[in-house]
């Protein structure tokens, strides 16, 4: 029996793949979903900063991400899976490192199954997405799916 689930988010086609695994998952056993988007700590992807500069976002680039970019990537996924009839959603945005904190949250939470996307937005890293996934799977104390 799946009772808690964590679907890890970057807004990615992926991802989005994984939501959607997720929200079916979720459906058919009335589990709770925890939606996570991790941000790395020292590091923030090119799209990001490009879209700070975009929408004119201002302070310093890692909290602008996590307050702004962070919760809009969040926000849509609550959206998709609200639309599909989840409503036991709670979610947040991690800073460090992706993996580490993905586990240690789905840990603390005591979730059953762990789905993420096999590779992130990072455009031309992908490999960097697949890495997370790796440690994931390997890290985590629970069923993990990569999604392609």
């Amino acid at each position: 029996m799946i009772n808690n689930l964590l679907v890890a988010t970057d807004g990615s086609e992926h991802a989005k793949k994984a939501l959607e695994l997720g929200a079916d998952i979720a459906s058919k056993y009335g589990a709770t979903v925890y939606l996570v988007h991790a941000a790395p700590e020292t590091e923030i992807a090119g799209e990001a900063k490009g879209l700070m500069e975009a929408e004119h976002m201002t302070g310093k680039p890692i909290r602008v991400y996590m307050e702004q970019i962070g919760g809009r990537i969040i926000n849509e996924a609550k959206g998709d899976l609200y639309s599909r009839g989840i409503r036991k959603i709670e979610s947040t945005v991690l800073l460090g490192n992706p993996a580490r904190e993905i586990v240690g949250y789905a840990k603390e939470k005591r979730v059953d199954m762990i789905i993420v996307g096999h590779n992130g937005w990072v455009k031309g890293n992908e490999l960097y997405g697949r890495k997370i996934a790796r440690r994931i799977s390997r890290d985590a104390d629970c069923t993990c799916i990569t999604v392609n």
